[in-house]
């Protein structure tokens, strides 16, 4: 399994923790009304390599509680259905190519709510390159070119096991550090970055808005040593 996925199971089973842990693991009220009196986090996790689609996560809160939205409503992205799943409303979504439009659309009563979340480029993975050998030592880095996230996660990866820094979100200035990669296997590997992006949105329609989206560089084949 390539780092991007496993990078990509990891934060939606983490996603999946803090939801169960919000909502003290109780079933969430429906919810029928207007986008107005509601809150909403969305959340795109673009595993750029491997996958025709990504995961779209859409929770909402109401009164400060999360809510479930009821069969009044409609919630899609591009025109695709998030589904009430037990944790979150979501669904995979076909993956667009660097400055497409995720859009997100809340019906109710008539009245659609929109939000359009254009997708960033990737990181660029610098060093190491492809088909070079890395030594697994106990503080491998990476450098890759320096964007405007909120930050970056790198790992290292032997195809089975996937390897991170500490801490694991690091500043996004161009090089990711503190990887113990001595417990990987010697043989072919790869390495890569995923980026994340933070964005409150002005004016949505809703009480509150605001979406995260993770994209992630081609993944760097090497061999360990």
């Amino acid at each position: 399994m390539e780092h991007s996925s496993i990078q990509i199971m990891q934060r939606v089973s983490c996603l999946i923790l803090l939801s169960i842990f919000f909502s003290g693991c109780e079933e969430p009220a429906l919810y029928d009304g207007p986008a107005s009196d509601l809150e909403v986090q969305i959340t795109i996790l673009d595993d750029q390599y491997g996958y025709s689609d990504v995961p779209v996560l859409a929770v909402f809160h109401y009164s400060g509680k999360m809510v479930q939205i009821g069969s009044s409503a409609q919630v899609t992205c591009n025109g695709v259905e998030l589904k009430w799943t037990g944790l979150a409303h979501g669904a995979r979504v076909s993956r667009l190519a660097v400055g497409g439009k995720y859009i997100f659309n809340y019906s109710w009563n008539g009245t659609t709510t929109t939000i359009e979340i254009t997708v960033p480029a990737p990181p660029v993975v610098t060093s190491p390159t492809n088909n070079s050998t890395v030594t697994r030592t106990n503080n491998l880095s990476i450098t890759y070119v320096a964007g405007n996230g909120v930050g970056v996660r790198g790992s290292y990866s032997d195809g089975s096991t996937a390897i991170g820094g500490s801490p694991g979100l690091q500043p996004d200035n161009g090089i990711y550090t503190g990887i113990d990669g001595t417990e990987l296997k010697p043989g072919p590997g790869s390495v890569g970055v995923t980026r994340e992006y933070n964005q409150t949105v002005p004016n949505s329609g809703f009480k509150s808005a605001e979406y995260t989206y993770d994209t992630s560089s081609a993944s760097v084949k090497i061999i360990f040593q």
